[in-house]
């Protein structure tokens, strides 16, 4: 699940800087339809279309119809599935066998991150701290997806690799911002 959420944040995060609102809204349905964490998305959402509101609405919309559409047991079994996302919440928070010896959460993924980019994780640091300085709409967009799903890893007590696999698509793009340092 957490490659199609991930393609489902490229393609939602990717409509959002280019403008593209609705769409990016369905997308971001799609994703959370994927994995639950794809909810995350609608805080780019909200900030790609701040001040337009009504873009915004069939936005959120637009993401609630497309969740639907793909998802419709999260609504006809509304308690149970309610139920079985705290559950599957609370037993990533406590974490499971195997991560008892892992440093805290911030850390952990931190690593697995730089196991998986390397030395690019640094230029995709500093593209997000460029991106935090900068405060253009596309640099807002992505570092929000950034920062808010990162807070949501930092709370897991299971640290799978798999997990900070939505981050490569944005943090790929931030790094791009600094394109002397990219290659």
């Amino acid at each position: 699940t957490d490659v199609p959420l991930t393609l489902g944040v490229a393609v939602s995060l990717t409509l959002l800087v280019t403008g593209r609102i609705e769409l990016a809204g369905a997308a971001a349905g799609l994703a959370t339809s994927f994995k639950y964490p794809g909810v995350f998305l609608l805080v780019p959402l909200a900030v790609a279309a701040w001040g337009q509101w009504r873009r915004l609405a069939i936005g959120v919309a637009a993401c609630a119809a497309a969740f639907a559409a793909t998802s419709p047991f999260f609504f006809v079994h509304l308690s149970s599935a309610l139920g079985d996302a705290h559950r599957v919440q609370s037993l990533a928070q406590k974490g499971w066998l195997g991560f008892e010896h892992d440093h805290i959460a911030p850390i952990a993924f931190s690593g697995r991150l730089w196991d998986g980019l390397g030395p690019a994780l640094l230029v995709c640091v500093a593209g997000l701290v460029v991106a935090l300085v900068r405060r253009q709409r596309s640099d807002l967009i992505l570092a929000s997806f950034v920062l808010v799903y990162f807070l949501d890893l930092c709370t897991l007590g299971a640290h799978f690799d798999r997990y900070v696999l939505p981050l490569v698509p944005p943090l790929g793009a931030l790094a791009g911002r600094l394109r002397t340092l990219a290659p």
